[in-house]
């Protein structure tokens, strides 16, 4: 399966509004008081936002995915397979990757459970679902991977080509 084009976003979780508005709010009070200890909180408040910004967006860089569905596919009923999920990256691992169909009108499909750990240049399965909701032939397109690493602050989600019929 080739990957063809790629679209990423993000979004922040409320977690990550929390953080956003804290840090400014923490800082300001840590340059007015002149406390050392404030500051100290406010700096690593600075390096928590920092660490998410930079590391998460490198989790879904090199990411090959392929969709395998097993048995016979009726309308209306769940038919299971799996995703294979390929780290071709040289120096990191993927973490808690999940995996959905981008066409969610015509194909419900999905993974249970995000990914464990993927190595550098190791492969891992995911058991997934899928029910296709008309008779007819579908093709599923694209798929969207979301993480959420590593600290859960933000969403990012990545758009991938994945053809099959």
């Amino acid at each position: 399966m080739s990957l063809g084009r790629r679209t990423g976003s993000w979004r922040l979780e409320l977690e990550g509004w929390v953080l956003l508005t804290l840090t400014p709010v923490m800082g300001w009070m840590a340059w007015s008081s002149g406390s050392p200890r404030l500051s100290l909180v406010a700096s690593a408040l600075v390096a928590l936002l920092l660490l998410e910004s930079s590391l998460g967006s490198i989790n879904l860089r090199g990411v090959r995915i392929e969709r395998r569905i097993e048995g016979e596919i009726f309308a209306g009923d769940r038919v299971s397979g799996s995703f294979s999920i390929e780290n071709r990256g040289k120096l990191w691992s993927r973490w808690s990757l999940r995996i959905h169909e981008w066409d969610q009108e015509e194909v419900r499909g999905s993974c249970e459970r995000a990914s464990p750990r993927i190595g550098s240049g190791q492969k891992a399965e995911m058991s997934a679902s899928w029910i296709f909701r008309h008779r007819g032939e579908r093709r599923l397109q694209r798929v969207v991977v979301e993480s959420r690493w590593p600290f859960g602050l933000v969403t990012r989600r990545r758009v991938l080509e994945l053809s099959d019929q």
